[in-house]
Order: C-alpha cells, then structure tokens, then sequence
C-alpha cells in the first residue's frame, strides 16, 4: 500500500512540474509572438512586477520598440524561434531560445561598396540602404544567423511571467553613462570604482571590465607622469628671465622685442610665452602666444631653431597686429610653458 501511494505520489509530481513546463513555455510563446509582430504593449503585459516597476509601459516601448519600417517588416516575416531545456525550480523557470533571424551585418557589409558607387563619396544614408536591400532580396531570400538567448520566468500570484531583470540593466545601463562621461573627463580612477560595481553586478562582463580597468590603470599612470611632468616644468618656470622688453615700431608695424635668458641648468627645446597688452590701468586687454625658442625635430629647414642651453639667452620679436585702440603700448610676459631636451627621470 505505502509503495503505490509513494508511486502515485512521485506520478503527481511529474505531472505538476509538466504541466508547470507547459504553461511557462505557453507564456514565453506568446511574449515572443507579441516581440516578433512588434507589439510592445502586448509585451509588457507578460514582464514580472519587478520588471514593470522599473519601467514604465511608455519607458519600455521607448527603450525597445525599434523604429517601422518597410524593410523591418520584412526581415519580421523571416525570424523564427524555438524554445528548448525548460526548466522549472519552485517558482521561477528558465529556457533557451534560439532565434533565426537575417543577418544584417552580412547584408550591410554586402551592400555597403554598391551604396557608395550609387553616390560616387560619402556615406549612404539609411533610405539608400533600405532601398537597395528591398531590391537585392525582394524575393525573401535572406542570409540567416541563429543567435541562442536565455530567459528567465518567475511566478507571480499564480502566472508565469517573463522575467528581464530591467532593473540590473538600467542600474548597468547607468553606470556605464557615468563611465563614458568619466573617462572623457580624464577622471579614471572614480571610472574604475564604477568599472567595478558593474563587475560586481554582472559577473558575465567581468572580462571585459577586468580589461578596461588595465587600460584606465594605465592611463592613470600616465596621468601621473604627465603631472610629475607639469610641476617639474613649473618649478623651472622662475628660471627663465625675460629682460630687455620693449615695445617699438618697425616697418612691418608695431612689436614687442626682448630676451629670454635661460638661468637654470637644464637645456630647453622648447619656451612658450604669453605677451599681455595692458591699458593705461595696468590691466590686460589682449594677449599673444609666441614661441621665442621652438626646436623643430626632423626639419628640413636650413636653419632650425637651436635649443635653449644653461646660461644661454635667445632674443625675441613678436608683431601686434590689431592691437585695440585702448592698448597702452605696455605689456606684461609670461613663460607658460617648456619642453626640457632631455626627458625627466
């Protein structure tokens, strides 16, 4: 008796977790469907509450309907899927779907060299693209790609429902803005500690988080030598003396002449300066760059600026063209920057 109870049991079971499959594939089908005749709001019905919570319906279709097309609809009637290795463990389930779908990049790289003959230079717009692929595969006959995707359902009050996990992938999504507006602000190392918390979301990006994180590791490093750099430049700047300016006019127009006088122990390819007019108030009204040393590697010229040496002075002349009217023919000068002939250690 204790046998066929425990048989009918364990029969029971298998019919519970087969009848769960079934209705779980049944819920994933009709997601698909509604993704496949891009009818998102049909799609939506069909998220986990967690997933609507994150996005709205609206949100939803902004982030993942795709623009209508002619084209689209067309590639549409080509995709297929089919759903394999069903899971099911209590109240969540997982399958593998594999999606037969045309292969876009194929066809783009395919049509890409007819589009750019069509209008002889420049890139072809989208419209051309479209126009030329409806032509080329009007028949239907597309090149197909199969891409296997999983998915994951949980049971919510009795219903299968699909389950995105949209919340990990707006707080990633978000993260990886703030990495991008990081790393164009050259702040590396707060874009590392952003690198890592994607990490440690998303295992599955680890390898190319771990491979960023080395390159931002090394610009860091650059960074770092860069600035060494600049405050050994600075700290030279007060050894270059600029003496004997004066402003006069010349045939060629108005201009400042002096010298600069090299005090330091260090060779200099290079010496920047900034010339400041003032006004009759001693305040600068207009500004000019000159280089009065600038070593040219690999010139051709004949006569090739020569660096400035310890103990050394190179004189200077700069033309004021278009000086405002208020210019009081008085000016202040700047070094700004310097590049030692020899690298720094």
């Amino acid at each position: 008796m204790r046998k066929i109870v425990i048989t009918c049991l364990i029969c029971v079971s298998i019919l519970l977790i087969s009848c769960q499959k079934k209705s779980a594939q049944s819920v994933l089908e009709k997601y698909l469907d509604a993704e496949r005749r891009s009818n998102y709001s049909e799609a939506y019905e069909y998220l986990s509450m967690s997933d609507q919570e994150t996005l709205s319906e609206e949100e939803f279709m902004q982030k993942y309907k795709p623009e209508e097309s002619v084209l689209r609809n067309m590639m549409l009637e080509k995709m297929s899927y089919s759903i394999s290795g069903m899971e099911v463990q209590n109240e969540t389930a997982s399958a593998e779907v594999t999606k037969k779908l045309p292969d876009l990049e194929t066809m783009m790289a395919d049509l890409f060299q007819d589009a750019l003959l069509s209008v002889f230079s420049g890139t072809p717009s989208d419209t051309m693209m479209e126009e030329l692929v409806k032509e080329k595969y009007k028949d239907g006959n597309f090149p197909m790609i199969e891409i296997v995707e999983e998915y994951n359902l949980k049971r919510e009050q009795g219903q299968w429902k699909i389950f995105l996990d949209l919340k990990i992938q707006v707080a990633l999504e978000k993260l990886q803005e703030e990495v991008v507006k990081l790393k164009r602000e050259k702040k590396f190392a707060e874009a590392i500690i952003k690198l890592e918390e994607i990490g440690k979301i998303a295992s599955e990006y680890i390898e190319n988080v771990t491979s960023e994180i080395k390159m931002l590791e090394s610009q860091i490093e650059k960074q770092e030598q860069e600035f060494a750099l600049q405050k050994e430049k600075e700290k030279y700047f007060p050894k270059l003396l600029i003496k004997n300016v004066k402003v006069a006019d010349t045939y060629l127009g108005v201009g400042v002449f002096g010298e600069v006088k090299n005090t330091g122990n260090r060779t200099l390819d290079r010496v920047k300066i900034i010339i400041y007019g003032l006004d009759k108030n001693g305040k600068a009204i207009f500004e000019r760059d000159y280089h009065p040393v600038l070593v040219v590697k690999d010139s051709f010229s004949l006569n090739p600026d020569k660096p400035l040496k310890p103990n050394y002075s190179e004189e200077f002349g700069c033309r004021m063209d278009g000086a405002p009217s208020d210019w009081n023919r008085e000016v202040r000068i700047e070094v700004t920057d310097i590049e030692f002939h020899e690298k720094v250690k």
